[in-house]
């Protein structure tokens, strides 16, 4: 019995130890441990009780008001920025029943929360409880009237979307992307302003980050309507064309594109973008290679000249550095080629030409350059100097 105490007692000293030694570490904080506030078994307590009088039956709304007034609100938003996730939530709870209850504040803490997302976009870009008041939001969102108000529209334009800014954004995006969702399922006219908005934040060189747009961006696009998918599509394939050719291949969303929209409506130019973007996947399905069949036929008919599709597909045979995206274009090759050898090799044949020219305008600007420079070499002046 002995024995088997002293061995619980060093047990026990070794994982104090080794808890002790890990908490001295600078780790990274998104893998530390959640923060526990210690006073929080007594915080627990005024919040609940908090929390039961807001949402009991017997109190009186009038009286009420005199002490949940605006600046009761705004010490309460304050609290959001507490480390502590279980204090965050009792304060989003009770932030929600108030809005609820008192339709009187609701236009305030619309504003209020406003002026939180400014600050933290524009000045600081840390605050804890961004994912809490934007749970909040997906409600007050969904209970929207319609037609929307401008009021909402500006929160929309001047808030959400630049919350897409903030490098942080993936501790807060799946809340951010269930709000701008609401809205464009709300009123579809919104959809253009939305997807325009996303590709104004798109990231430049943060992977992770361009994947959750890119993830977002097929929720929005389920949801969007033909016509409001035309007005923004070139902006949109021009900004995946940059994603696909540099370092992202996550370009799964495009399949999801057709439900929102006729392949016949869209302008002939963007068929041969939109087609070198379907046709990296090995898992077409027979209805999809059907249209792309008749697609590449009616680009043949139109005599345009589907460079993209030639480009991107070289570019990635011949200098990705990922194997598996070369594998992917070579099948892309012979896919094509099976579809319609005619136009593929008319296809082919300009991309080598656009290449050729290429070489031969950077040779020529080198030369130019030579010459400038043995030109001014020769051009000299007093103590030396030579003009350049």
């Amino acid at each position: 019995m002995k024995s088997a105490r002293e061995k619980e007692i060093k047990r026990q000293t070794l994982t104090e130890l080794v808890d002790l030694n890990t908490g001295s570490e600078g780790g990274d904080p998104e893998e530390d441990e959640m923060y526990m506030d210690p006073t929080w078994p007594h915080l627990q307590l005024v919040y609940e009780l908090l929390l039961r009088y807001v949402v009991s039956s017997d109190m009186e709304t009038k009286i009420a008001k005199k002490y949940l007034d605006h600046s009761f609100v705004l010490k309460l938003l304050d609290l959001f920025d507490s480390e502590d996730l279980r204090e965050r939530e009792y304060v989003k709870t009770i932030l929600h029943r108030i809005y609820g209850k008192f339709m009187v504040h609701r236009p305030f803490i619309r504003n209020a929360i406003n002026n939180i997302f400014y600050r933290f976009i524009f000045e600081t870009e840390r605050y804890s409880g961004v994912g809490e008041l934007l749970e909040i939001l997906g409600s007050i969102i969904n209970g929207f009237a319609l037609p929307m108000k401008e009021e909402h529209k500006l929160f929309l334009v001047r808030a959400l979307i630049p919350l897409h800014k903030p490098k942080c954004i993936a501790s807060y995006h799946q809340q951010l992307a269930y709000c701008i969702t609401q809205f464009v399922e709300k009123d579809y006219r919104l959809a253009d302003t939305v997807i325009r908005g996303v590709l104004k934040y798109w990231p430049v060189t943060n992977c992770g980050k361009e994947v959750l747009f890119l993830g977002e961006l097929e929720e929005i696009l389920e949801v969007t309507q033909s016509a409001e998918f035309q007005r923004c599509m070139v902006p949109l394939f021009r900004q995946i064309d940059e994603a696909s050719t540099a370092h992202i291949f996550s370009l799964f969303l495009l399949l999801k594109l057709s439900p929102a929209f006729s392949i016949m409506d869209m302008e002939p130019v963007l068929y041969s973008i939109f087609l070198s973007y379907l046709s990296v996947f090995q898992w077409l399905d027979d209805s999809l290679e059907c249209v792309l069949a008749f697609t590449l036929f009616r680009l043949c008919k139109l005599t345009l000249t589907p460079t993209p599709i030639i480009i991107i597909r070289e570019k990635n045979i011949r200098g990705h550095w990922n194997q598996a995206i070369n594998g992917l274009s070579s099948n892309v090759r012979r896919m094509f080629l099976e579809m319609d050898t005619e136009l593929f090799e008319e296809c082919q044949r300009q991309y080598e030409e656009r290449e050729a020219r290429a070489g031969e305008l950077e040779e020529l600007r080198v030369s130019n350059w030579k010459r400038l420079e043995e030109v001014a070499a020769q051009v000299t002046y007093g103590d030396n100097m030579v003009l350049v």
